[in-house]
């Protein structure tokens, strides 16, 4: 069975090229283009890893995530990796705090993404 990553991003540029490189990888993609249309996916598929944007109408990327950690007590172990063009420390301890896997910024080549991506899921 393949794995399921939900992407939580609003931002078409990037979803359409990750989604592809992930697909063609052989993983099973979802996409949400709001925090709440995420959360309401991640109750629905349980994916194997969440690659969440911190930028984003609605809810938040930091919202987001503090719901998935506290609102799914039964996905703790899900892997959430915040992807995001925000490269400022502060933004990388806060998403550690509210319990984020890994903090990658979006300038990251797409065979680096996919190598950490099966690195972590695997």
């Amino acid at each position: 069975m393949k794995k399921r990553i939900l992407i939580i991003d609003d931002d078409q540029d990037f979803i359409n090229p990750t989604k592809y490189m992930l697909e063609n990888a052989g993983y099973e993609v979802v996409v949400a283009r709001n925090g709440k249309e995420g959360l309401s996916l991640f109750g629905e598929k349980t994916p194997d890893l969440v690659l969440l944007d911190i930028v984003m109408p609605t809810m938040d990327g930091f919202e987001v995530l503090h719901s998935l950690r506290n609102d799914f007590p039964d996905c703790a172990d899900v892997p959430i990796v915040m992807l995001t063009a925000k490269s400022d420390m502060e933004y990388t301890f806060q998403a550690r705090a509210f319990g984020a896997t890994e903090y990658i910024v979006k300038s990251i080549e797409a065979r680096e993404l996919l190598n950490r991506v099966n690195e972590i899921i695997s």
